[in-house]
């Protein structure tokens, strides 16, 4: 039996990243070898204005995804290698866009409120709310579409 393992931490913004990963691989007797691999990694958020504290979440933890591996080996006897593996994946912890064009309806600031808030824009969410509240649903929607800009 072997093992196998790594990691990384990286910290270049204020908050570390990394990834860990443990692999074990078992030769048996018949010319086949049984592996399991798992890992963790998570990354940045690609966007700095996610992050800013004016008009995102600067309290956002990094994307974050796990993974476990399985496979076999099989060495043939015309000397050809089978592999065959299989794998499951999980993610959390990911931001997405308040603003794709299949889950808001351009010209509806509750919808457009309501991505915003429950998303990672929070002071953009506050003003939009005053936006309705002192000037009414128009100065919202002007507003949304200067922000777009």
């Amino acid at each position: 039996m072997a093992f196998e393992a790594g990691a990384r931490i990286q910290s270049n913004s204020g908050q570390a990243v990394y990834s860990v990963r443990l692999a074990s691989s078992l030769a048996l007797p018949f010319a086949m070898v049984v592996k399991l691999e798992g890992g963790i990694a998570t990354q940045q958020v690609r966007n700095p204005l996610v992050l800013d504290a004016a008009y995102g979440n600067p309290q956002l933890l990094p994307e974050r995804s796990r993974q476990v591996v399985l496979g076999v080996e099989q060495l043939l006897p015309f000397r050809a290698l089978l592999r065959v593996e299989g794998y499951a994946k999980w993610l959390d912890r990911l931001v997405v866009n308040p603003d794709s064009g299949h889950a808001i309806q351009r010209d509806d600031p509750a919808l457009v409120i309501n991505a915003i808030r429950r998303v990672v824009f929070p002071s953009v969410h506050n003003a939009m709310t005053r936006a309705i509240k002192e000037q009414g649903v128009e100065a919202a929607i002007a507003l949304y579409r200067k922000m777009k800009q």
